[in-house]
């Protein structure tokens, strides 16, 4: 997907940017895992100004005390702005899951609202 009016959006797994797209229509592109995420640079050429982070909502690591996913993210955020990026810093409301799981539920709360429309 290429960027759309300048805008772009980074996730995680292939699943968690394709359901980002659906909820939010932010062409989104992936990185495979949460290191990555953090690492990722902004391609030139593109006309990119605002990157929108879709970052997974991970439960706290006992050892750092930290949710992996969203440090990561707020690193990348961090540093995005420091180049002179508009960053947004999108999470699920949901503490461990992705915008994989927020999508799900979002289609399943559809489905059963459809159902019961129709009876």
């Amino acid at each position: 997907m290429p960027p759309r009016d300048g805008e772009l959006g980074i996730a995680e797994g292939l699943e968690t940017a394709y359901a980002a797209y659906m909820l939010f229509g932010i062409p989104t592109w992936y990185s495979l895992n949460r290191v990555l995420l953090s690492q990722f640079v902004v391609p030139d050429g593109f006309g990119i100004h605002t990157i929108h982070i879709f970052a997974d909502f991970d439960e706290i690591d006992v050892k750092t005390g930290k949710s992996p996913g969203m440090a990561d993210a707020l690193r990348l955020q961090k540093r995005l702005r420091s180049e002179g990026y508009k960053v947004v810093l999108h999470r699920p409301k949901v503490r461990g899951t992705d915008f994989c799981d927020e999508w799900r539920t979002a289609y399943q709360l559809r489905q059963l609202s459809e159902q019961a429309i129709a009876a």
